[in-house]
């Protein structure tokens, strides 16, 4: 693993309530159908190509104004990791 996938690793947030990233929601990037750690790594290592191609297809994209409203009434708990200056989520799996 490199040094920057284990710095990222260890700052991924496991339970970030909507309420707390409700401040930064102009930053928010949700994360669709990958790990939240590769999304990271390329938005890190400036991987233009990869964050490109992401953003295309709708793997990586912006909250959407249906993506808030929702979070805003289910206020639901997030895995998130900052790589600045994105708040890359993924919503949290209830147990």
């Amino acid at each position: 693993m490199s040094e920057l996938r284990s710095q990222l690793q260890d700052d991924i947030l496991t339970a970030a309530p909507w309420d707390a990233l409700r401040p930064h929601a102009e930053n928010i990037l949700v994360v669709r159908g990958i790990p939240l750690l590769d999304a990271g790594e390329a938005l890190a290592d400036d991987d233009v190509a990869q964050v490109k191609a992401w953003l295309a297809d709708g793997t990586l994209a912006r909250a959407s104004d249906t993506d808030l409203a929702v979070w805003e009434a289910e206020k639901p708990t997030f895995v998130a990791l900052i790589v600045q200056p994105w708040i890359l989520v993924q919503r949290a799996v209830d147990t």
